[in-house]
């Protein structure tokens, strides 16, 4: 009985109105605006209004009749650079090329100086100003007006194998000078074995005394050693102290010896080193006797009898 009570007044109450939900995509036509503020009605104007941020607080809107393509700011056009073949051009011009950007227009050549990079010595190569006279030991102590960089562009070489086997003779086949044994020691260090065949005139501006500049000296010739046998010239462009010809000559061959006894054996002389090292001019006349010839004789003797 009581449920028979409930089900007639079920039946006899008003069903509730709901809204109908349709969950297909809603396409407004070209007039329909959603809280227009102001009437948009030339279409033209409508395609340059920009797209409303998500993050915009303003009540304003816009017609939809746009797709997002549309919407979105159009990017400035930019024209694609061609590449350029640099090995397409002739071998000609591309040595003149290398020649700008590896040799240096100076007569000394490439200047070489020290560079503490944080924890690491490197070199780097530098523009001498003018250079002082003897300093305080009878070394070349040289006040150089530093520039920060050189015409030097040696990350040519970087560019592909091809580039790097061409430009690096003539790189290396350039005057080189050092300030020190210790710049001397960090540049043929960091070019390795087969780049120290190919060097040709390299200058040494200060000879180390004592302590650890005298340790690099060592150091320095010890990696001559390893690969500079086919230079043309060495130039030691300071005075070695000694009271003699002789004592000059064992105090060079004391220091140089693995470089003197290497350039021997790849040229067949064991002497052969002499007709290379050039001594400068300082180390004559101040010590009666003490002659260039005097000190080349005396350095052979060194190398032939020992």
């Amino acid at each position: 009985m009581a449920g028979k009570k409930h089900a007639t007044l079920a039946a006899s109450r008003p069903k509730r109105k709901r809204a109908l939900i349709n969950y297909a995509e809603h396409t407004l036509d070209e007039n329909d605006v959603v809280d227009v503020e102001e009437v948009i009605s030339d279409e033209e104007d409508a395609k340059k209004v920009a797209k409303v941020s998500s993050s915009c607080t303003c009540n304003k809107s816009y017609p939809l009749d746009l797709t997002d393509a549309e919407q979105r700011p159009k990017l400035p056009y930019k024209k694609k650079l061609r590449a350029f073949h640099f090995l397409d051009l002739p071998a000609e011009l591309r040595n003149a090329i290398y020649e700008l950007a590896l040799q240096s227009s100076r007569p000394i050549g490439h200047f070489i100086v020290n560079k503490s990079s944080w924890y690491k010595r490197t070199v780097r190569s530098a523009t001498p100003g003018t250079e002082s006279k003897v300093g305080g030991h009878g070394s070349a102590i040289n006040n150089y007006a530093w520039q920060k960089r050189s015409s030097l562009a040696p990350g040519l070489l970087a560019t592909n194998r091809k580039v790097y086997a061409e430009a690096k003779g003539i790189l290396y086949d350039s005057p080189f000078r050092f300030e020190n044994s210790t710049a001397l020691f960090q540049f043929l260090s960091s070019i390795g074995y087969t780049n120290r065949l190919l060097l040709k005139d390299i200058t040494l501006d200060a000879w180390g005394y004592e302590g650890a500049p005298e340790a690099m000296n060592y150091a320095a010739f010890a990696m001559l050693a390893e690969g500079c046998h086919n230079l043309d010239r060495l130039f030691i462009h300071d005075r070695i102290h000694s009271h003699s010809s002789n004592g000059m000559a064992r105090a060079f061959y004391k220091t140089a010896r693995s470089w003197l006894e290497a350039v021997g054996r790849s040229k067949g002389a064991k002497d052969a080193a002499v007709d290379v090292v050039i001594f400068d001019d300082r180390n004559w006349g101040y010590v009666h006797g003490n002659t260039k010839d005097t000190t080349a004789k005396s350095l052979r003797s060194l190398l032939i009898n020992r």
